[in-house]
């Protein structure tokens, strides 16, 4: 075990005369001290906060927050480092695990398992440094500049103890001390109040009145009066016992960390997580510090609710075309609860005459077709009423376990007002679907309201081209179709749909169905009824999207991979050539995720899959498939000799990539050549085998997966050929 003894100070000898001439080693504990600790501990939020003095072999602790332990021997001491550091700063260690000279220290590796420290060099009223107030936690931190001056500050209040020796230089002492509490207080975001069981708030902080939107006394008569206005996460009521300063007061044990409602005096609930602490030196005191996290529970909250606001019908059908999920639109679109569907075939949903509709969702789904169009078809309800629904369908591609997204709109007015063609004139003037009506050679006869409401041409422009003056150019000729097979009557009443372009240039995705009125007197054209589907069309696509991507990173995912690869090994077959993977795993990922948290290795991912992308050549892919595996397809490759490049390179690119991250970590990586008999699964499992053999060598380095067979495989295991090192 090697740890850094800490250096003496320069002027040790009188240093130690000025710890004597405190004469505070080895006295009882006090209030005065004891008070500090704690709102250091409350304000900084650690759980230990130690006024340490540095004596000849051992560091003795004048106050303890958290803490048993009386002494610890002075080379061990993080508090003998602080107190030669710089003077004006704390002597901050973020993490211990990862600075050398701490990371064996027996107080890092046994108790009380410091990972972070802060101390403040505390200064004897001569100007030599004593000993520290500091404060010490279990896990990483950061310290922002308000709370480096909130440590300054309370250590002040420190040596102000120190140098107490009558009752008028208490009482100076005192105001000062209250004055830099204050100034602490003020600097800090969090809300803290200093209160006692009696329900009088003493003192408040700026962001403490700015988050509950009262006043110190204006807490206090909430307080007083029962009538907290605050209930628990989910809304539900608290009663008075069991509000977490009434339940500290009454227990004399700290609250920490619960979340709770409140409702502000202009009626805005918002949420807070609280902790309030008894005071150790004040039976009747209580430190109540809180800090607002609506905006972050509502931000979750949002994501998981966003499927059941969405204005279409949603649901998710399995291979057998079984119900796994929908929103509430959708159920009431059938007629019954969301429960009552799950695991419901499709097609028992559906009128008779419309099961083609089922079976064409067991086609996409067997078929892997990703895009579909929409198709349209009646629900039969349980009370025997029927609704038209047009549904647009697109398949999950999962070779274990294919899905598909069906998203279904009501269509069932658009329906009747096509069918009841004898109130066309009512019907056109207030319908929000846009109808037109096109003579035999497409030119516009009529277009109701809504269409210079929602596309905004208005009603004196005449367009080249009549209708087909507002279809996209690359659906031009498939709309073009359509429309003279309306014309020629021989089109059913089936949707399509088409994109157009509004007045200002905007591109819209309209679902249509035609009629054909060229014989009616009254009508004399064909009747296009089109609606807006822009919307339920981008969801759909973007649904598809999350379905092939990784949420994290956007690269494809191991669905897509498979997708992908399935094709490419396809080809070689019948052109001869060769595509590579290297299967990639970070190194040193789960001590970045346990030591600066998952927030530092989601930025480290998203890093490394940045440099991926930015790096990999058009034609290859690149796919997230785990935590912290990547797998890159090199298509083609000319054999081992260029995927040994490849792989060497990008694993310089995701070394340098994490050191600039401030995260440094290794990658191994394994390399598989495709065989003309490899199938998806096989070409994966021999590159996935080739990177744990490289990860098993901890050393970051690249493997060869064998090209032949087994036997390849026990004589590249022994003569170690396969394997390239790290440089």
């Amino acid at each position: 075990m090697i740890v850094e003894t800490p250096q003496p100070h320069p002027d040790e000898k009188h240093r130690l005369e000025a710890v004597r001439d405190l004469r505070i080693l080895d006295t009882q504990a006090e209030q005065r001290y004891d008070r500090l600790t704690s709102l250091a501990a409350t304000i900084l939020d650690a759980p230990i906060a130690l006024v340490t003095i540095v004596d000849h072999d051992r560091q003795w602790f004048k106050s303890r927050f958290g803490f048993e332990v009386m002494e610890t021997a002075r080379d061990v001491a993080f508090c003998a480092h602080a107190i030669v550091a710089e003077a004006d700063e704390p002597f901050v260690v973020e993490d211990t695990w990862t600075d050398q000279r701490f990371s064996d220290n027996p107080l890092v590796t046994g108790d009380p398992q410091i990972r972070f420290y802060a101390g403040q060099a505390l200064y004897s009223p001569g100007g030599l440094p004593v000993g520290t107030l500091c404060v010490i936690d279990r896990k990483p931190r950061v310290l922002d500049a308000a709370q480096r001056q909130a440590l300054k500050h309370i250590a002040a209040l420190v040596e102000l103890e120190f140098q107490r020796r009558t009752e008028q230089d208490l009482l100076i002492a005192l105001r000062r001390s209250e004055e830099t509490a204050r100034v602490s207080l003020d600097a800090l975001e969090q809300g803290v109040l200093l209160a006692d069981t009696a329900g009088t708030v003493h003192r408040t902080n700026p962001a403490a009145e700015r988050i509950l939107g009262l006043t110190g006394p204006e807490m206090t008569a909430r307080w007083q009066s029962t009538d907290w206005g605050m209930d628990d996460e989910e809304g539900k009521p608290l009663t008075f016992g069991a509000l977490p300063p009434v339940r500290a007061a009454a227990t004399g044990k700290p609250v920490l960390g619960q979340i709770v409602g409140w409702r502000r005096p202009d009626g805005e609930r918002i949420l807070l997580r609280i902790s309030c602490i008894p005071e150790p030196d004040n039976v009747n005191g209580l430190v109540i510090a809180f800090t607002d996290i609506t905006t972050e529970h509502l931000a979750q909250r949002l994501l998981d609710t966003t499927l059941e606001v969405a204005p279409v019908g949603l649901a998710i059908l399995d291979g057998d075309r079984s119900i796994l999920r929908c929103n509430q639109t959708f159920a009431d679109q059938a007629g019954r609860a969301p429960h009552q569907l799950v695991g419901v075939d499709v097609a028992d949903l559906l009128h008779p005459e419309d099961r083609g509709f089922a079976t064409e969702v067991g086609r996409r789904i067997r078929d892997g077709v990703v895009a579909g169009g929409e198709l349209e078809q009646r629900v039969v309800r349980p009370d025997g009423t029927e609704r038209w629904v047009n549904t647009h369908v697109a398949v999950i591609p999962d070779p274990a376990r294919p899905r598909l997204v069906a998203a279904s709109f009501d269509v069932t007015e658009r329906r009747q007002m096509v069918t009841q063609l004898s109130r066309f004139s009512h019907l056109f003037n207030n319908a929000n679907d846009m109808i037109t009506v096109v003579d035999m050679n497409g030119q516009i006869l009529y277009a109701s309201p809504s269409t210079e409401r929602i596309l905004g041409y208005p009603e004196h422009v005449r367009l080249v081209g009549g209708i087909l003056g507002l279809v996209h150019p690359d659906d031009l000729k498939s709309t073009n179709d359509e429309l003279s097979a309306l014309i020629a009557g021989t089109r059913g009443r089936e949707s399509f749909t088409a994109r157009v372009l509004t007045y200002q240039g905007e591109v819209r995705h309209v679902e249509c169905v035609g009629v054909n009125l060229l014989a009616e007197p009254a009508v004399g054209g064909v009747v296009i009824t089109a609606r807006d589907v822009t919307e339920r069309v981008e969801l759909t696509e973007q649904l598809a999207h999350s379905a092939l991507h990784d949420a994290l990173t956007d690269l494809p995912n191991r669905r897509m991979l498979e997708a992908t690869l399935e094709g490419a090994l396809s080809r070689t077959r019948w052109d001869r050539t060769q595509i590579g993977l290297c299967f990639v795993d970070l190194d040193g990922f789960k001590l970045v995720n346990d030591t600066a948290g998952h927030a530092a290795g989601d930025r480290l991912i998203v890093a490394v899959a940045d440099s991926i992308t930015q790096s990999i050549r058009n034609g290859d892919l690149a796919a997230r498939v785990g935590g912290d595996e990547f797998v890159i397809l090199l298509d083609p490759v000319a054999g081992p000799e260029q995927a040994l490049i490849v792989a060497n390179r990008m694993r310089q690119l995701l070394m340098d990539t994490a050191r600039e991250s401030g995260t440094p970590c290794g990658a191994s990586i394994g390399l598989a050549i495709s065989r003309p008999d490899d199938t998806v699964s096989t070409l994966l499992s021999r590159a996935d085998s080739a990177m744990y053999r490289a990860k098993s060598r901890r050393d970051s380095s690249i493997e060869m997966a064998p090209e032949t067979d087994d036997t390849m495989l026990e004589a590249a295991r022994a003569d170690d050929s396969a394997r390239v090192p790290v440089p």
